[in-house]
């Protein structure tokens, strides 16, 4: 869609926490959407690219590490869940990855928000990055995906398996 960037703003935006140059907690909350009108049955999915690289900080016994929690709430669910953490991303300094999250429990809600956090461990980090986000979309899975940056080989890196068949549904566009 023909979005209009903001003023002095170029290109591709990528929403980080750059932990080479913050120490402060931080946390982003998204614009509310709807999903109204819509069930679980629809497959509503968040999908988002990410690169995680958490300083660890080894100096302290147990060894702390940056926090990164990424919440989904609505008027309906103000306690929410949680979508992504350290439990569930993989850190790595150098690879993007795609993560996606079924959100149907959140089907029909309204009100719907995003809320990113990132506490990072006591210390200054020289080498670690933080978090780098982009590409987050609420779209449905039974109406394709995206794939971003594919290279010339069958290998995925992702989370989840699964086997089946894949179920190819040409749609015409909505009006």
């Amino acid at each position: 869609e023909d979005h209009p960037l903001p003023p002095l703003q170029f290109g591709n935006q990528t929403l980080s926490y750059n932990r080479l140059t913050n120490t402060d907690p931080a946390v982003i909350t998204s614009q509310a959407f709807d999903l109204t009108g819509y069930t679980a049955a629809d497959l509503p999915t968040f999908y988002f690219n990410y690169r995680f690289n958490p300083f660890t900080n080894t100096a302290t016994v147990p060894f702390m590490t940056d926090d990164v929690e990424i919440r989904i709430f609505s008027n309906e669910n103000a306690n929410g869940r949680v979508i992504a953490s350290n439990a569930n991303l993989v850190a790595d300094d150098d690879l993007w990855l795609q993560f996606r999250e079924d959100i149907g429990d959140f089907a029909g809600d309204t009100g719907i928000q995003i809320e990113i956090s990132y506490t990072p461990a006591a210390g200054v980090s020289t080498l670690n990055d933080g978090l780098f986000l982009d590409d987050l979309i609420i779209g449905f899975a039974e109406r394709g995906e995206t794939v971003f940056n594919a290279g010339e080989n069958d290998d995925f890196v992702g989370f989840g398996s699964g086997s089946g068949e894949y179920q190819l549904e040409p749609r015409p566009a909505p009006p």
